[in-house]
């Protein structure tokens, strides 16, 4: 043996360059102990030949003969005859003769051909850039090939057969001879293509006509291999791998055997032992890391966030809440906290499904966003599987008890993680989960514990061990323990899995021989029979689903067989089923290799959702040559809960559960895309916090992403075809897992409490309602595309399509009822009973209602509820209606009439300069008493044009109307109820008030008239906004009080900034108007017959009614009673209304001429009741006026 064995030679030289001392000895050792264990096996001593039994020699003999006489040289010659001259052979300068040539009898690596290496190869042929060339070598005795063969079962669909096959330790592929296709039950049409060129060890290239999986077993041993269709081979071919994992050859083939092993007890009983040797290890609570304490570190521009009150917490999770709380606080995780903080988030609760227990989250984005990160680099989960060593025989897996929570925090740090709660607020002691740095430094953290351990692989707080030698794998796992030990790290015991040939890891299975999809359910797809009833076929897509991921075919082929899964169909098995059928077990035989996934690559993730059939995802990055490549991929069916969500609801549950998925991908990420063709989501995932969130299904939802870091981004739907073909063919059910607790039932239970009716009554009533039940159907099989082919009907459902969901036969829109349109009257009556207006009713009505128009609704009912109208709060002040300035003194007067102690006094007041006089009546003010003071008035400051003044029976009656006809006065009153129309006069009233109550003595029937007089005087010095006092405006000068004064105080020199000073005033105007107009806004306009409501000037409340007759100068208006009354109102004490009874709505006063004035002979808050003309009459043109422009006019 050694190198005088030609095959040995020829493998040796076929490695070329790449040939190695390592290597060469790696092969020789291969050959020769492959020799041996044939010897061994058959008691033979074995010769090496090629796959053929013809002789390589005289095959290279006559090869190299024709090679030289196509030359024209014979063979002997074929040589350099001179020193100097290169060999066209072999390339090299050497002694005439074949013997001496390097090159002969080698086959040459480009053509295939003897007797010439590749560089002085002549021949085009060579193979494809990028083809797959594989060796096969065979070891044979001299008598045949059944000198080393051994005996393998082959299953087939016939049962099992016996065949021989020769163990081959030189080759690198199983092969199988066509001969052999028939007896192993395949057909040679239905082979799966194979890529590789095999080579035999004569140089020869074999053909490859396809692959096939076969099931071989030896013994007790039994594995899946694939094997390659070879012609020109003649017996079954076992690789070294093969032969390594059936047992032929040792696992550390080619070293040498140990004669003897050591054996171990690897049973529970050890991981027994260790478990009690580190009880204060495995104590299953949360233990405190020893070493730094975590830092929270923010970048320089953060910007505190803090909320004043908590969330509200339903009734029944409060004291599940508070239980949790103390618990954290017990254990040491959090703490009260009392004094401000700057920062502070809130939380939400979830109820966990089955269980009494509830999750609390703490929402930390606003925090997260000035977070500065450590940027610690971690294995992914591909990387650290692919990392443990092929020799591995002995695997542990470990998982530490709330890693996260094992971290302390420092005292600065703390603060930031402050929350809210109904019971006060806490803050963290420990890392919080949710925190975007938290699981780098864990990372970084659990590297430094396991710094040094050999073998050891950690993903967060998941680690494995792997190693060989159990020995050194017991000892291995006891440092590890002790490490934790030293750091005050705790494990949970009922995750501790010690010394196993195979666990799972990672979402992979490992074992001696590597990891991958778990063979078994490769094996049980392929081999799994024809579904004959709905039992068998629910079985065979269990298996499926285990492998789904692999593939992103998978739910377009099995889209048929969906269909027979659906209770109102009738299994019956057609071509079309069988068709799909056996497509999908050819896929999943051949799971193609997916991406290997790096996490510096740009990632996306694919979801969509299919309201009708289910969820689906495609995990995809980008390759460096810009082909997104499918990393991994999913789809599962919905549950008859899930299928009643809403449209948005339905979108982001297929976020979740894919980002659950592929968690362990996208975990830690920095940033990742979730691409999604639901536009309303997108806000949703990008901009909104949770406590910004109402529905409360969505909040959930959205809360299980925030230990993602990612961007959302929408598309169109005939670009996310992948994603929304998944969703559209499921193959894996819901699990309970992955269902969330209802909600929506409470919410409907609360909703028909509040119309105190029975759930099966409304159900009736809904089920004859026919848009009900056809918007319902729609619901649940989906909206179109397109508006134009929704139903006109229901079209007002359109834009909250998303919303829409079905809860126990009745329709929810979020979490409020849809209530059908026989019961909404009723609902609306009921809600009137808590008369507290229409915010109230609205607000109301969103917690629990919905009907398309439900707000107008409210509106209408709540104007013609009468309690609610009449206790209608005062309306708003309108804009400021600015009057010309007068321009001069005394041009308009204002004067008012006020009591005092029993005593009437009279105010008049210049409308330019503010001049005021004061008249006293006693206890008589009569008209004629008015009229005589005014006389004298005007005789000494001149008529006025002008005379402002309210409706007093002294200012309407007969005689004095008359007064003001002979001295050509036009007298201009106030609203009644609305002194604010009549203002300068108020002003005046207001500060003569506090003259007379400050100059009458206690006791005194009348005042002190010489301190009230020089009070007055002194009033009319006073400067006043624009920097003039009235005596100024009026004499052109201050006037002499009792005051001192020098004597240039009577000089006229104001008068030469007259301009300037009108320029301020008017500029003080303009800004006044401002002021009042910022708390202002214009009421609606009202019209001749418009109904209308009057509010009471003394109590308020809105309890006449009445129809407008006339539109009266400075919005003021003649209100018909419905008692025939007529009154004069300003706008502000007029609310246009509806009947609210037939009878009210048949009333239509005739309107007529009416008497602006709108008195009854009385002062009071009503005008004077006259005779109305009962024909109907139409009001003129003049009365159509726009009141708007009536505000404008003087």
């Amino acid at each position: 043996m050694g190198l005088r064995d030609p095959s040995t030679v020829e493998k040796l030289l076929e490695e070329g360059s790449e040939l190695t001392l390592e290597r060469a000895k790696t092969i020789c050792e291969s050959m020769e102990s492959s020799r041996k264990n044939c010897a061994i096996m058959k008691g033979e001593t074995p010769t090496v030949s090629a796959v053929r039994h013809a002789s390589s020699y005289r095959k290279a003999k006559r090869t190299g003969a024709a090679e030289n006489r196509q030359a024209g040289r014979p063979v002997q010659q074929s040589r350099a005859k001179h020193p100097g001259q290169a060999c066209k052979f072999c390339g090299r300068e050497h002694e005439v003769g074949k013997e001496k040539c390097p090159a002969w009898g080698k086959s040459c690596t480009k053509c295939g051909k003897l007797n010439h290496f590749a560089k002085q190869c002549r021949s085009g042929q060579s193979a494809k850039h990028g083809e797959r060339v594989h060796s096969i070598f065979a070891a044979t005795g001299a008598q045949g090939t059944s000198a080393c063969c051994v005996e393998v079962k082959i299953r087939t669909p016939d049962g099992t057969k016996t065949i021989a096959a020769l163990p081959d330790t030189g080759a690198f592929i199983d092969a199988i001879p066509e001969s052999l296709m028939p007896i192993v039950g395949a057909d040679m049409n239905n082979l799966h293509p194979s890529d590789i060129k095999p080579k035999a060890v004569d140089g020869r290239l074999l053909k490859a006509k396809g692959s096939i999986q076969l099931q071989v077993s030896m013994g007790e041993t039994e594995l899946q291999r694939t094997f390659h269709v070879l012609s020109g081979i003649s017996i079954m071919i076992l690789s070294r791998e093969a032969c390594r994992d059936l047992g032929i050859i040792p696992r550390n083939f080619p070293k040498q055997i140990v004669a003897s092993m050591n054996q171990h007890d690897t049973n529970a009983g050890t991981e027994e032992d260790l478990k009690k040797e580190f009880s204060d290890v495995f104590t299953g609570k949360v233990g405190r890391m020893a070493g730094e304490m975590f830092r929270i570190k923010l970048s320089a521009d953060a910007k505190p966030f803090a909320i004043s009150t908590p969330r509200r917490i339903a009734e029944p999770l409060k004291l599940q809440l508070k239980k949790e709380l103390e618990d954290l606080e017990r254990d040491g995780i959090i703490a009260k906290v009392t004094e401000p903080t700057e920062w502070c988030a809130p939380i939400t609760v979830q109820p966990k499904k089955g269980q009494s227990k509830i999750r609390m989250c703490v929402d930390l984005r606003c925090l997260n966003k000035y977070v500065i990160r450590e940027r610690y680099v971690s294995q992914t989960p591909f990387e650290v599987v692919s990392s443990v060593h092929k020799g591995a025989r002995f695997f542990t897996t470990v998982d530490a008890t709330k890693g996260y929570h094992q971290v302390p925090l420092d005292d600065a740090s703390q603060i930031l993680t402050t929350f809210i709660t109904p019971f006060g607020r806490y803050k963290f002691l420990r890392a919080p989960f949710g925190l975007s740095s938290i699981s780098e430094h864990y990372n970084r953290r659990v590297d430094e514990v396991l710094e040094g351990l050999k073998s050891t692989y950690h993903i967060v707080d998941d680690v494995l061990l792997a190693h060989d030698d159990f020995d050194e794998h017991r000892r291995a796992v006891r440092e590890f323990l002790q490490r934790c030990r030293d750091r005050g790290i705790s494990l949970n015991p009922e995750k501790f899995v010690f010394a196993q040939p195979s666990v799972t890891f990672a979402g992979f299975q490992l074992d001696s021989k590597g990891y991958a999809i778990d063979p078994a359910i490769v094996k049980a797809i392929r081999d799994f029979p024809k579904p004959e009833n709905l039992t068998d076929l629910r079985a065979f897509f269990g298996l499926v689903n285990q492998i789904g991921f692999c593939s992103d075919k998978i739910a377009s082929l099995g889209e048929p067989l969906r269909e027979l899964l659906k209770p109102r169909n009738e299994f019956m098995w057609s071509c079309e089923h069988e068709k799909a059928f056996d497509s999908m077990r050819k896929e999943l035989s051949n799971v193609p290799t997916m991406a290997y996934y790096d996490h510096t690559r740009q990632t996306a993730l694919h979801t969509d959702a299919s309201r009708l059939k289910g969820l689906g995802f495609v995990l995809k990055q980008k390759q460096d040559n810009g082909i997104w490549k499918v990393v991994q991929a999913g789809s599962r069916f919905i549950s008859e809960t899930e299928r009643r969500y809403a449209m948005i609801e339905l979108e982001l549950l297929a976020v979740v559960w894919a980002a659950k998925k592929c968690r362990l991908f996208l975990e830690g990420l920095q940033n990742f895309e979730i691409i999604i063709d639901h536009k309303p989501l997108e806000p949703i995932l990008n901009r909104y916090t949770l406590d910004q969130i109402e529905n409360p299904r969505l909040q959930r939802l959205r809360q299980k992403l925030d230990c993602f870091q990612y961007t959302a981004r929408w598309v169109k739907g005939s670009d996310h075809k992948a994603a929304d073909a998944l969703s559209r063919a499921p193959v894996e059910p819901a699990t309970k897992d992955e269902e969330l607790a209802e909600e929506h039932e409470s919410n409907i239970i609360m909703a028909i409490d509040e119309i105190q009716a029975s759930e099966a009554e409304l159900t009736r009533i809904a089920r004859r309602d026919q848009e009900y039940q056809e918007l319902k159907r729609l619901v649940q099989q989906g909206f179109p595309n397109e508006k134009g082919n929704v139903p006109v009907h229901l079209r007002q459902f359109w834009n909250i399509r998303d919303k829409l969901a079905v809860e126990h036969d009745l329709i929810v829109v979020g979490r409020r009822l849809l209530i059908p349109k026989e019961m909404r009257a009723e609902v609306l009556n009921r809600m009137l009973k808590m008369h507290q207006g229409v915010v109230k009713m609205k607000e109301r009505a969103r917690m629990t209602f919905y009907w398309p128009g439900i707000d107008n609704d409210i509106e209408m009912s709540a104007r013609k509820c009468i309690p609610c109208q009449e206790t209608l709060p005062s309306q708003v002040k309108e804009p400021m209606v600015v009057r010309k300035e007068p321009e001069r003194v005394f041009q308009e007067v204002h004067a008012d009439l006020f009591q005092f102690a029993g005593k009437m006094f009279l105010v008049t007041v210049d409308g330019k300069s503010g001049w005021p006089t004061l008249d006293y009546f006693g206890t008589d003010a009569s008209t004629y008493k008015v009229i005589n003071v005014l006389r004298r008035r005007f005789c000494e400051k001149g008529a006025p044009e002008v005379l402002w003044s309210d409706n007093g029976p002294q200012f309407t009656a007969k005689p004095f109307l008359g007064f003001l006809r002979r001295w050509n006065v036009e007298q201009r009153t106030s609203s009644p109820t609305y002194a604010q129309s009549n203002g300068r006069a108020e002003a005046a009233v207001k500060a003569m008030k506090k003259l007379v109550r400050g100059n009458w003595n206690h006791g005194a029937r009348e005042p002190n008239w010489d301190d009230l007089c020089q009070g007055i005087l002194m009033y009319c010095n006073t400067p006043r906004y624009d920097g003039r006092s009235p005596a100024q405006m009026v004499f052109g000068h201050e006037v002499r009080d009792t005051l001192p004064i020098h004597r240039r105080a009577f000089a006229k020199e104001w008068q030469a900034a007259a301009d300037e000073v009108d320029n301020r005033a008017a500029e003080k105007r303009e800004r006044m108007e401002v002021y009042y107009n910022r708390a202002a806004h214009q009421l609606p306009a009202l019209r001749v017959r418009d109904r209308v409501a009057v509010q009471d000037a003394q109590t308020k409340r809105w309890d006449k009614y009445g129809v407008v007759v006339e539109l009266m100068k400075n919005n003021d208006f003649l209100v018909k009673l419905t008692s025939g009354r007529v009154l004069r109102r300003n706008r502000k004490f007029l609310r246009r209304r509806f009947p609210a009874h037939a009878a009210e709505a048949r009333y239509q006063p005739n309107t007529g001429p009416a008497d602006s004035q709108g008195t009854n002979g009385a002062r009071g808050p009503e005008g004077r009741s006259r005779p109305w003309h009962t024909r109907n009459r139409r009001p003129p043109n003049r009365l159509q006026i726009d009141p708007a422009k009536v505000r404008t006019t003087d």
